[in-house]
């Protein structure tokens, strides 16, 4: 299976193994990680950037890293926790896991794995710019996936469908 996490490009482009910064990048809640499962046919890689951004308030790039559970179990050891997710994006909730980092060894072995798997041209990430989420928001939100509730919280989310031309 193939797991989606967010990341921030500029923390692993051109970085010794194991440096802080790519490793901050790893953000733990519970010693957990957060990752979206990723379909392969047919892919759902645009709910996945879209569920990752609506956890936010505001439209934005995503950047994310593509892994996989079955290399990152037999290689590094690092096991899954089913856990959905807490996009307002719900119908994508059920495709969140968050992978399982106990100890400073698994979050060097999952760092070491994202540093070999996006290298210095990050060709094992995923771009998403904001005219594209934009995009994504917009149809998502014509095509009933996000409705108006969903955003009522979410100020300048609101704000940006309105701009987009959704009858909010």
């Amino acid at each position: 299976m193939v797991y989606a996490r967010e990341i921030e490009s500029v923390s692993w482009k051109n970085k010794p193994s194991l440096d802080a910064v790519s490793v901050s990048d790893l953000q733990t809640k519970d010693n957990e990680i957060s990752v979206w499962e990723v379909n392969t046919a047919p892919s759902n890689m645009d709910d996945v950037a879209l569920a990752v951004m609506l956890r936010r308030d505001r439209v934005c790039e995503v950047n994310m890293v593509l892994m996989d559970s079955v290399v990152l179990n037999t290689d590094y050891s690092i096991q899954m926790h089913q856990t959905p997710g807490n996009s307002i994006y719900s119908q994508m909730n059920g495709k969140h896991n968050n992978f399982v980092v106990p100890t400073f060894w698994e979050m060097g072995y999952l760092t070491e794995y994202i540093q070999k798997t996006v290298k210095d041209d990050l060709s094992g990430a995923v771009y998403y710019s904001e005219p594209r989420m934009k995009n994504l928001l917009r149809n998502a939100f014509n095509g009933g996936r996000i409705t108006a509730d969903d955003v009522k919280e979410k100020g300048k989310l609101k704000k940006a469908l309105k701009a987009l031309g959704c009858n909010i």
